[in-house]
């Protein structure tokens, strides 16, 4: 098959330790700034996208569309439902924050969005360098070999599903008479921000050989050219794929006032 690519992991399970601290301690902080009344909406942001996301990895999973197995918190083998709200949480509400912030940046220069999008990267950029340590002490001491996970990336029920949420999301900021049409370009800094996101979470990975794109000749895994590495893993997992796939969740911000003018009452 021609564009039989796999997106290839080889890492530990204990990586969703890490996602569920991140998530944590980002919660906590986002409720103290809640309480303080210095950001009241960075908080319900996270909130929403944490349980849009975690409501798409229940159905995903239990229709058996996704499948994680060997998952560990703490050395915890976890596994359905509880693994859907880890990612929920970093996949979706870490990730929706940064893209919202940004969003509101780019289209108004706000200073307070500028701050939380450096301060968000910077808790990423370190949280990725403790986890790198962790993981390496971890193998020098119990020797634990990291498993290796593959799913295919053109799959043509993924791609016509993102095609069918872009649709969504475009038709709703045209049609719908509550979204100013002043607001639209938000759409694109929102995907726009989304890509920036995806993008730094998995640099680090894919530099460091854990995540990397590979291609079945036979009934053998070969390792893709670099070309095809940058086209498929940045080009189109990334930008398509992983924007594309989360851009309408800024329905839901919209629909609360979170994202855009506030709602007439």
């Amino acid at each position: 098959m021609l564009l039989e690519y796999y997106m290839t992991r080889n890492a530990q399970a204990s990586i969703y330790t890490f996602e569920f601290l991140f998530s944590m301690i980002l919660l906590f902080i986002l409720l103290f700034l809640y309480i303080k009344d210095f950001d009241k909406k960075s908080l319900p942001v996270f909130i929403i996208t944490t349980l849009c996301h975690s409501a798409l990895e229940i159905v995903a999973q239990g229709t058996g569309v996704r499948v994680i197995e060997g998952a560990t918190l703490f050395n915890i083998e976890i596994g359905y439902p509880f693994i859907c709200f880890i990612l929920g949480a970093f996949e979706g509400g870490f990730i929706s924050l940064f893209a919202y912030h940004l969003a509101i940046f780019l289209k108004e220069k706000d200073r307070q969005s500028k701050l939380s999008v450096i301060t968000l990267i910077a808790c990423l950029m370190i949280g990725f360098i403790l986890m790198g340590l962790i993981n390496f002490i971890s193998q020098s001491i119990s020797g634990i070999t990291p498993s290796l996970t593959r799913r295919v990336i053109f799959n043509p029920r993924n791609i016509l599903t993102i095609i069918i949420i872009v649709i969504i999301t475009l038709l709703y900021t045209i049609f719908y008479k509550k979204f100013d049409p002043k607001d639209r370009k938000l759409v694109l800094y929102f995907f726009i921000g989304l890509a920036i996101i995806t993008f730094m979470i998995n640099i680090f990975p894919h530099l460091a050989g854990i995540r990397f794109i590979e291609k079945k000749i036979g009934s053998s895994y070969v390792m893709a050219s670099y070309i095809e590495q940058v086209a498929v893993m940045y080009g189109y997992s990334f930008i398509f794929e992983g924007a594309g796939f989360l851009v309408w969740y800024i329905i839901p911000l919209h629909l609360t006032g979170l994202l855009g003018n506030k709602l007439e009452s």
